[in-house]
């Protein structure tokens, strides 16, 4: 199994990563942390988006990651992403999805998908990692598309 270097964040965000895993893992949900943020601990460069996603809805998950980790609401998307505020970090959370355009320069329909669907769907290989948050397999990488 490769693990994604996570110890490259900061102490504070690396305890909220494992809080926000554990408080999801409870729920018998999988969170992710995605996207640039994978790619740039595997780079071992300093991270500032925390981007998460899980296959439960983040308007589900989200109420419930609040009775374990004090978070705030600042934003909702259209697309099903919530923006959370703890202390001064912000992060998003979205729902894991699947898109579909239109016509190109159209705003995506989104339909609930899984971890694969919501990385396949990302805009370069690179971006479409994701480093497991559950506490027994904690940065452990999914690379469906071969970003590493």
């Amino acid at each position: 199994m490769n693990l994604v270097p996570l110890n490259v964040l900061p102490e504070t965000d690396h305890r909220l990563l494992q809080e926000l895993g554990s408080a999801a893992d409870a729920l018998g949900v999988e969170l992710w942390l995605v996207g640039g943020s994978v790619r740039d601990a595997l780079l071992n460069h300093s991270l500032v988006d925390l981007d998460l996603t899980s296959e439960m809805s983040a308007d589900e998950l989200v109420p419930a990651l609040m009775k374990a980790v004090e978070i705030r609401v600042i934003s909702r998307s259209r697309f099903g992403t919530i923006k959370l505020a703890v202390g001064n970090r912000t992060l998003d959370i979205a729902t894991a999805r699947s898109e579909h355009y239109s016509r190109p320069g159209s705003l995506p329909a989104i339909s609930p998908g899984n971890m694969a669907t919501d990385l396949a769907r990302r805009d370069f290989s690179v971006n479409a990692m994701a480093a497991s948050l559950k506490p027994d397999s904690f940065g452990a990488l999914l690379d469906p598309e071969d970003g590493v």
